[in-house]
């Protein structure tokens, strides 16, 4: 009698240890301050994007996903890129998107959704919801965030832009002038179904109206910098409205140049140039001319090899050696990138005694 019960008693933990599930964590890594309402639920809205991270999950398991204001938890819509569909908030467990942990029981990614018109505006709270498939346990993390209203009459505005083809598929994040994230999206072609261009390097979001953006900012799939580039120029329009920054400053910069210096020496002059990161970037050209206004030739007879993809500073040097010391010179620093497209640099010049003088790239020309 006592084996038996010794069996049962067995028998009935392994059932138990078979039920219990790990209490997994679900983080909001990257989220924009600011979401648009104007989905009505049957046509795509303007979508916008989260990263998130999943972690102390079961391992190798599916866990379904919604995202949505607190506020008006059925009206909105995430994309499920396994059905290459929008799906509805409302839905039942069981029909929402999926993801599949790794063998630590972690998952981390890019995750869309957008609002319906008729959420309520102004402050609200975004959350973020997992569930293991099978298992009724909520896993959530939540936001305080702004829905901005993108009719004519509301507050909000789009954006958008052309990056480098080689940004296609990461996320395009807008930074305001205190260095906050006012929206995020995916670069197309992003394997979304949202309407817009499929142009490689095309992007589009919404920001609150009349905004300043302060930078843009490119991020791989797993929310690691992959290129930054700021403006003194780029700002949404007014309510309603769809801005292009590339005619306020072009937005397809493949470099971020840091400085660009032009010191006399001995034997020449010594060009000294940095960039902080480099996309797509094929090499450089030096042109120098004797006057600012005057004929500018190219002095390398080579392009000079540039990093390629890099998001780390890189250090440059050239010596023009024909220079002659004491003579006054103009020099600006062309980048080519695989994209055919070729920007040039502020004009430097040898005149006065400055250990730096910086510069930025102008607009951009496509070769």
């Amino acid at each position: 009698m006592k084996t038996l019960r010794i069996a049962l008693l067995v028998g009935v933990l392994l059932s138990i240890a078979t039920q219990i599930t790990i209490a997994a964590n679900v983080s909001i890594d990257a989220y924009p301050l600011y979401a648009p309402r104007d989905g009505d639920g049957e046509n795509v809205g303007t979508p916008f994007a989260v990263y998130v991270s999943l972690s102390e999950g079961d391992a190798s398991s599916e866990y379904e996903f919604k995202v949505y204001p607190t506020s008006d938890a059925n009206r909105a819509r995430m994309w499920d890129a396994s059905s290459q569909s929008w799906i509805h908030s409302g839905a039942s467990y069981g029909s929402l998107p999926r993801v599949t942990t790794d063998s630590s029981g972690n998952w981390a990614g890019w995750i869309y959704s957008y609002f319906y018109s008729t959420v309520t505006s102004g402050s609200n709270t975004l959350r973020v919801r997992f569930r293991k498939v099978g298992v009724a346990t909520n896993i959530d993390d939540s936001k305080s965030i702004t829905i901005i209203d993108m009719t004519g009459s509301g507050d909000g505005a789009w954006i958008h832009a052309t990056a480098v083809s080689t940004t296609a598929g990461k996320a395009v994040l807008a930074f305001n002038s205190s260095d906050r994230i006012i929206g995020i999206y995916a670069i197309e072609d992003n394997n979304v179904v949202e309407g817009y261009p499929s142009t490689s390097g095309y992007f589009k979001m919404a920001v609150p109206a009349g905004t300043f953006i302060l930078k843009l900012q490119a991020r791989n799939s797993d929310n690691s910098v992959f290129n930054t580039q700021t403006s003194s120029s780029w700002a949404s329009g007014g309510t309603g409205t769809d801005t292009d920054l590339d005619v306020q400053e072009d937005v397809s910069l493949p470099v971020t140049l840091s400085f660009f210096t032009a010191i006399p020496i001995d034997s020449g002059v010594k060009l000294k140039w940095r960039t902080e990161s480099e996309v797509g970037n094929i090499g450089f050209n030096i042109y120098r001319s004797e006057t600012k206004d005057g004929k500018f030739i190219k002095l390398n007879d080579k392009l000079i090899p540039g990093a390629g993809n890099s998001a780390m500073p890189n250090d440059y040097y050239f010596t023009d050696k024909t220079a002659i010391k004491g003579k006054q010179y103009y020099y600006y620093l062309e980048d080519v990138s695989v994209d055919g497209l070729r920007q040039k640099s502020s004009i430097i010049s040898t005149n006065k005694d400055l250990k730096r003088l910086t510069t930025t790239w102008g607009r951009i020309k496509r070769g």
